[in-house]
């Protein structure tokens, strides 16, 4: 991601000439000269009447908006404007100039729309305004479109509503509103298309109902054409994503759209990439299966098989399923389960068979080798061979929009940055799979292998990236930034799945309240109860340590809110931005091998 002036030496004399400051003079040694005629003075232009541009539409949310005022706003000029009772509108602006951005807002205030007119050669140009429209413009800019609109700068309209880039936006929010379940075909162009907007009494054309088809979804997904507009430009190439804040946890905009589970208003229907934390059968990996979740009746399904099987809820976004496993649900969408691995699942290696594992479940998304670009965060799972115990480390790599690693740092979560050397040479690549996601492969002709790897794009636009080795081992990857620390009296609580040294989950999902006493600097206090006690113990949490994007809780001996003496176990953790989740490596405090006791966890937002 000089030319120079051509002076030419006779252009002077003639300008001269042709003003009379030069004379000829005849030839054959005369001495009289002939005066040149005068150049008769050459009438004034008249003024040239400013060209208009007349902007027509209509405004509708489903129905006509009728008696909404519109403003303009255009490379030069301004209007506006009030809709007829159908919504159609027309505002003639004398000197202006294309492109236009437009807002509507109905007779009550409580609607606001938003939509653009790009540059054409015509002085009449149709800019109709609608959710379609309004996701249009927060496609194309990346922010919320009211807040765009209310501060544009005229100047930047021209470079910012190409013609390309308003088809580019439009495209991509059919192919989002497409994958959410609502068809955009019969609409026609979003912003210039023939809008016949429903009024009482009459039904509205093709577009219209397209219209309604969107707002039925939405109501039925339980969100908000405000929400989804927001998903949209937190989704968008345009938008900017912040490296200091942390992001939102909510799901990306086509699963807005979808219907969701009775007790969980972050688990959506669809098709689940299912990745198993256990090695598979020889060096391709196959522990991973693809399931379609039908959220309304928690039904799951395979692709291709007449089973399926039923979950049950146990609280909010918590269930249990037939075979023993426990699922928890992250708010935006993420899938943790401590599940049992069945004894006939060819998928992992046959010692994994009749085992507990942690399986993580994340919603299929079509992602390019561009999306894994950037500098990651890696908090990762390994072992040295199928025998020998899992153990932790933690990279910050850099990825190429071509999706090779250009660049690797420090090999575990304790180490500064600062004290990291930096590896340039004989490191991996991701490539497209063709069924679906990536392969993770080594450049290294000494240590060859090739692991899987997954992308899940959340409704902050943050990306976390998952990947599993043929041997179990496993990474989880979210963008380098630096976390900010919660306010005072902030509460949490999250869920906890544990992964051993020997890769079994044998441990329960527990879950954790936290409050937040005090914050000093780069280190909070929080209160901590476990499992629903009201005995809390106090922990201590050092932020963007050791690197950016970590915290450290520290080795303590403490009291309890009852008295009680407390050991309080050191953690390093990555929170993966705009997830909900947490992955946490607890070292070990007493074993050495496969008897250490050693831990990675991934804590899951408890949800109300």
């Amino acid at each position: 991601m000089n030319t120079r002036p051509n002076f030419r030496p006779h252009a002077l004399a003639l300008a001269l000439a042709a003003g009379g400051l030069l004379t000829a003079r005849s030839g054959g040694g005369g001495s009289d000269s002939t005066p040149v005629a005068p150049v008769a003075p050459v009438a004034p232009v008249a003024p040239v009447a400013p060209v208009g541009i007349t902007l027509t539409g209509v405004v509708a949310k489903g129905a006509a908006l009728g008696g909404a005022s519109v403003a303009v706003t255009c490379a030069t000029c301004t209007g506006t404007a009030t809709t007829a009772a159908n919504g159609s509108y027309s505002v003639t602006i004398t000197g202006g100039a294309l492109p236009c951005v437009l807002k509507a807002t109905s007779s009550d205030s409580l609607t606001k729309l938003h939509s653009v007119a790009t540059a054409s050669t015509s002085t009449s140009v149709t800019a109709n305004i609608t959710p379609l429209t309004e996701l249009v413009v927060a496609q194309l800019t990346g922010s919320d479109p009211a807040a765009y609109v209310s501060t544009v700068v005229a100047s930047t309209l021209a470079s910012t509503f190409t013609a390309s880039a308003v088809a580019a936006a439009q495209t991509a929010v059919g192919s989002t509103l497409a994958s959410g379940g609502v068809s955009t075909s019969t609409a026609g162009d979003f912003i210039s298309g023939t809008l016949v907007a429903a009024v009482s009494g009459t039904v509205g054309n093709a577009y219209d109902q397209v219209l309604d088809a969107l707002n039925a979804k939405v109501v039925a997904g339980g969100s908000t054409l405000a929400a989804l507009t927001s998903t949209v430009a937190a989704t968008s190439p345009a938008a900017t994503a912040s490296t200091t804040t942390a992001g939102t946890a909510t799901l990306p905009a086509d699963l807005l759209l979808k219907p969701k589970a009775p007790n969980c208003a972050s688990l959506a229907s669809g098709s689940y990439r299912l990745i198993k934390f256990a090695a598979s059968p020889g060096s391709t990996v196959t522990a991973i299966d693809t399931v379609n979740l039908d959220a309304p009746t928690l039904t799951l399904t395979i692709p291709g098989s007449t089973g399926s099987s039923t979950w049950t809820a146990n609280g909010n976004c918590r269930y249990t399923s037939l075979d023993g496993s426990h699922i928890v649900v992250s708010p935006a969408g993420v899938v943790v389960a401590r599940g049992n691995i069945a004894l006939d699942d060819s998928s992992v290696a046959l010692a994994a068979r009749g085992t507990t594992r942690v399986v993580l479940g994340l919603p299929v998304q079509n992602f390019a080798l561009a999306d894994a670009a950037g500098t990651w965060n890696l908090a990762n799972w390994t072992r040295d061979s199928s025998t020998t115990p899992f153990y932790a480390k933690g990279y910050i790599g850099t990825v190429a929009s071509s999706g090779a690693v250009t660049q690797v740092k420090c090999a575990d979560m304790t180490t500064p940055e600062s004290a990291c050397s930096t590896v340039t040479t004989l490191l991996p690549a991701f490539s497209l799979n063709s069924a679906g996601g990536f392969n993770f492969a080594s450049s290294d002709p000494l240590n060859p292998w090739t692991d899987r790897a997954f992308a899940y794009r959340a409704g902050s636009g943050d990306v976390m990236l998952v990947t599993l080795g043929a041997d179990g081992s496993f990474n989880v990857a979210t963008k380098v930034r630096t976390l900010t620390l919660p306010a005072v009296g902030e509460i949490s609580a999250n869920w906890n799945a544990y992964v051993r040294v020997s890769g079994l989950a044998s441990d329960p999902l527990d879950y954790r309240t936290h409050t937040v006493v005090s914050v000093t600097g780069s280190t909070l206090l929080r209160n901590t109860a476990k499992d629903g006690s009201t005995v809390t113990e106090p922990h201590t949490l050092e932020y963007n340590q050791a690197r950016n994007g970590y915290h450290h809780r520290p080795a303590a001996t403490t009291t309890a809110s009852n008295g009680s003496a407390v050991t309080v176990r050191e953690s390093w953790s990555l929170p993966l931005r705009g997830f909900g989740v947490t992955a946490s490596y607890l070292p070990t405090t007493s074993g050495t091998g496969n008897s250490a006791n050693a831990l990675f966890s991934f804590a899951v937002a408890k949800q109300p």
